[in-house]
């Protein structure tokens, strides 16, 4: 029972010093010279009356007396004439701003002296050249910062979206204050992080394995584990984007990039046993595989195809007596004649004269191969569009499936992917160890913060807007209260209670 009655005046305690502090505002307007602190009090005199001594405030010497009842004398209107206005409402000290200087000024004077820590209240959202007031001076900034944008980070742009535009004007109009509170303490800027792309390949390079970053986030092209010849190359969209291509390389894909050689099949190739059956000339066609030769197909007369890997060889003519062959390709090319025999080579024709041994090669180039896209359906059942540009096929990268952790959910564990290409997941709030954790969540002295990334907590005394930025989870007026001063006030009550 004790120990709920210690939790609740000790929550009871730091909710009046909450509400207190956020009402600070120099003591309530009651510190006039703006030093920390209201002082009212003036020099004793002992007078005596009958047969008792009273002690009698004498505030007759303003020199005498404390700074805030000197202030209040020395502006003493109480008719209003002439009536104190913006911005200095009479040396401050026409302090509820009704255009005089009275008793009414005087009794929050008295309400508030002996007070310390008298602090200038944060600025308003607006107040950008911090006077206190959401004015036309903040109005006048904001129009010289119009359209700033891109690395562009000044107060003028008050939603810090990293540009000033008209959602700046519709905050200023929200909070637009021309009379205010006097000078405040403008909060330290944070400019939000401008986040841009890069790519160490230079764009869209198949041939060269790069590594794409935008902001934080990296990403390495890889050739997928689906298809051999099919490469992921990631590239920047635009300045503030990633974007990444399924690309079909014409040689096939190792090492994150297309293999840079075009002829992805060439063979060794000759003609030979030259006959003639019922009058007409045949020959057979041989290729060599580990150093032997092997029938690819006999008995071809003219206008016979034969077929090797893709490689198509057309039998143009043959001369049984002579030994000679005419040949063509449709789809490959000759590159050399080994060997004693006469030729002629281009690029797709052949005429040969073979003499013992003597062979040919012939490559096939890829980029001849017909292209298919791959048809792939997304995590969700997104369909990507592929398209077919300068013989290759590129497609669109699959939606990344949110994960949106909240304080009743708390970190949630990012599903192992086995194919980034259909399904990829974004962390809507901090990413670490397989885990996406929601912002403002505490972990070892950091927390989770609205830049996606864990930061570490604040120490006493230093600025802040959420208790979960304080290492004692405890932000009082914009500042982080140690956890020295929570553990005076826990011992305090302890010892009031009597507990050990």
């Amino acid at each position: 029972m004790k120990r709920l009655l210690l939790t609740g005046l000790f929550l009871a305690v730091l909710l009046i010093g909450i509400s207190m502090a956020s009402a600070n505002n120099w003591c309530n307007g009651a510190d006039l010279n703006r030093d920390g602190k209201v002082n009212i009090s003036c020099p004793v005199l002992q007078v005596n009356v009958g047969e008792k001594i009273l002690n009698v405030p004498d505030c007759s010497n303003l020199n005498l007396v404390g700074d805030e009842y000197r202030i209040w004398k020395e502006n003493y209107n109480p008719l209003g004439n002439p009536p104190c206005t913006s911005p200095s409402w009479c040396n401050n000290a026409d302090i509820n701003k009704d255009g005089k200087v009275d008793g009414g000024d005087l009794a929050i004077l008295q309400q508030e002296d002996g007070k310390t820590n008298c602090i200038a209240p944060s600025c308003k959202t607006g107040d950008i050249n911090g006077d206190g007031k959401v004015d036309g001076g903040d109005l006048a900034i904001i129009q010289q910062e119009w359209n700033s944008s891109g690395n562009y980070c000044g107060r003028a742009d008050l939603n810090s979206d990293g540009k000033v535009d008209n959602s700046d004007i519709s905050i200023f109009n929200q909070n637009y204050d021309a009379i205010g509170i006097g000078t405040c303490i403008l909060a330290e800027l944070t400019c939000p992080e401008i986040r841009t792309c890069t790519d160490s390949d230079g764009g869209k390079n198949y041939y060269e394995k790069g590594e794409t970053c935008f902001g934080e986030t990296c990403k390495k092209d890889f050739c997928s584990t689906d298809n051999e010849n099919y490469l992921v190359e990631y590239y920047c969209q635009k300045e503030d984007d990633m974007g990444s291509d399924w690309y079909n390389c014409s040689n096939g894909c190792k090492d994150g990039a297309c293999n840079s050689e075009q002829i992805c099949e060439r063979y060794e190739v000759r003609p030979t046993r030259f006959l003639t059956e019922n009058g007409v000339d045949n020959v057979a066609l041989e290729y060599k595989e580990e150093g032997a030769w092997y029938i690819l197909k006999d008995r071809m007369i003219v206008g016979d195809v034969a077929y090797l890997g893709n490689v198509q060889i057309k039998i143009v003519s043959i001369n049984r007596i002579e030994k000679t062959a005419e040949l063509s390709t449709p789809n490959s090319l000759f590159e050399k004649v080994y060997g004693d025999a006469e030729r002629t080579v281009n690029d797709d024709y052949l005429s040969i004269d073979m003499d013992n041994d003597d062979y040919f090669t012939i490559s096939y180039n890829c980029s001849k191969i017909i292209v298919e896209c791959p048809s792939y359906t997304c995590e969700g059942g997104f369909k990507p569009k592929c398209e077919i540009i300068n013989n290759q096929c590129s497609c669109e990268s699959c939606p990344a499936i949110p994960i949106k952790p909240n304080e009743s959910t708390g970190p949630i564990n990012i599903p192992d992917v086995e194919n980034s290409i259909k399904i990829s997941y974004d962390c809507n709030g901090c990413e670490l160890g397989k885990k996406c954790y929601p912002f403002g969540y505490r972990k070892s002295g950091e927390y989770c913060s609205d830049d996606s990334s864990f930061i570490k907590q604040k120490q006493g005394q230093e600025s802040c807007e959420n208790n979960f930025e304080c290492s004692s989870n405890v932000c009082v007026a914009g500042k982080c209260v140690s956890e020295s001063l929570i553990q005076k006030i826990i011992n305090w009550f302890k010892r009031l209670f009597g507990i050990e």
